[in-house]
């Protein structure tokens, strides 16, 4: 038996679960970004600001990270029930800009991507919903 508590402060989320093969997660606020533009230049973006284009996304995805960051970072796809489905392994994190995702192997439904660098310490995260 184990219980699970826990809160991350930097963002609000609060995890909570007791005896159980879930977790509740809340929020104070929503952390994820999304655009529906079909072409973002890398110059527009803030600093380690992570953004998806286009979301909902049907047969694809590109993921935009302009980030100052100098080490690796791994960005995971994570479905509803937290499996991995996609991974682009440890990478510098300036390789992950304009990097495009297939998710024609997808089901239909919500995803979030999340940014990892290779502490394992989440950088960024957001939801993208697939509409295959």
């Amino acid at each position: 038996m184990w219980k699970v508590a826990s809160i991350k402060s930097v963002n609000g989320i609060k995890a909570i679960g007791k005896f159980s093969d879930s977790i509740l997660f809340t929020t104070a606020s929503s952390f994820a970004t999304n655009t529906n533009q079909s072409n973002i230049s890398s110059t527009t973006l803030n600093s380690n600001q992570l953004n998806i284009s286009s979301n909902p996304a049907k047969n694809s995805f590109k993921i935009f990270f302009n980030s100052t960051l100098n080490n690796k970072i791994n960005a995971v796809l994570y479905n509803v029930n937290g499996k991995a489905v996609w991974s682009s392994g440890l990478i510098n994190a300036s390789s992950l800009n304009s990097k495009t995702v297939n998710t024609t192997s997808f089901a239909r439904g919500v995803y979030y991507l999340k940014l990892i660098n290779e502490n394992g310490e989440l950088i960024k995260s957001t939801k993208v919903i697939v509409i295959n």
